[in-house]
């Protein structure tokens, strides 16, 4: 069987007992276990005629996998192939028939705020399964500018470069570090099993009293089923007013109803501390909710070792990897 389809100018040929091959331009794969089926071929147009028209990117599959019979076990689309896949039919998909959609891991916060139903993969890739009768939902989601946006954060951080003094050169750099490294799961031990990301969040606050409202803008929140973790992030030493900033977002009702009935922490992360701060610990007292204090340094390792701040808390220490990899 045959399937030839304009959009995106693809050719599925269907090879009974091994799969599909999937051919656009010159170069042509196996996806294993796949079928032309109706159901198939509806899922396909779909996808296909929202634009998501690339089903072989650059080094996707391996070149090792392209116009041989090795085969693979996914078909997957993108805008173009220089762009990660957004989203592919794989072995998690129900083959041959299409009970879910694997969605890129990095569109996760794009589907929590549209409320599209989607379970996380909290091993292996930790991408995202939606399943297929949310089809037109997710794809109402990935807009246009929804990609661009992701595609956009892929590419401020390729790398995290250090100063000589072992430690990140620039607080965007640091953001985008730990950020990626959150969406990726790494930070579990610490703040738990993380449901959103947020870079940037913004919510308004009234000075004095007065109108209009001005904007409090954390570097980032993260949602976990109990908690709200409002982080601040400081590349050079951590002073009073880093700490009576988070105070201050803590103390702001709008963040109290962003938070949805979690309770609240504040987290600051710098290099150092003020010599100017003797008791860390004592600026729990000084907040609707407790403030964490941690610093960081660069391991051995090249990774990114958190611990807390002197009298702060348990002082406990977590050594916790980047992604990507520090260079």
């Amino acid at each position: 069987m045959e399937l030839f389809i304009d959009t995106g100018q693809v050719r599925f040929v269907e090879r009974p007992g091994k799969g599909l091959i999937v051919e656009q331009g010159d170069q042509k794969y196996l996806a294993r276990g796949w079928r032309l089926t109706p159901e198939f071929e509806a899922t396909v147009r779909k996808i296909l005629d929202h634009g998501l028209t690339c089903l072989i990117r650059r080094m996707q599959p391996s070149p090792k996998h392209l116009n041989t019979d090795k085969g693979v076990e996914y078909i997957g689309f993108s805008r173009t192939a220089n762009e990660r896949w957004v989203m592919v039919l794989d072995q998690y998909s129900g083959r041959p028939s299409i009970d879910r959609i694997t969605v890129e891991k990095g569109y996760r916060d794009v589907l929590a705020d549209a409320k599209v139903p989607f379970v996380w993969e909290t091993s292996g890739g930790q991408n995202i399964f939606v399943e297929s009768k949310y089809v037109r939902e997710l794809l109402a989601a990935l807009t246009s500018e929804a990609i661009e946006a992701v595609e956009h954060q892929r590419g401020l951080s390729p790398s995290v470069s250090w100063g000589r003094s072992g430690l990140i050169v620039s607080e965007a750099a640091l953001q985008s570090a730990l950020a990626l490294s959150l969406r990726a799961g790494l930070f579990n031990e610490f703040f738990g099993s993380v449901i959103k990301v947020v870079e940037h969040p913004r919510w308004g606050r009234i000075e004095n009293g007065a109108l209009p409202y001005k904007l409090d803008i954390p570097d980032i929140i993260l949602l976990t089923k109990e908690t709200m973790f409002i982080l601040e992030l400081k590349v050079n030493q951590i002073g009073t007013q880093s700490i009576h900033q988070a105070i201050r977002y803590l103390d702001n009702p709008s963040a109290l109803l962003l938070a949805e009935g979690r309770q609240l922490q504040g987290v600051v992360i710098g290099p150092r501390l003020s010599p100017n701060i003797e008791n860390p610990i004592a600026f729990k007292n000084h907040a609707c909710a407790p403030i964490r204090v941690l610093t960081y340094l660069r391991s051995e390792a090249g990774n990114l070792l958190l611990s807390e701040a002197a009298g702060a808390m348990s002082g406990d220490s977590l050594e916790l990897s980047l992604l990507p990899q520090v260079q």
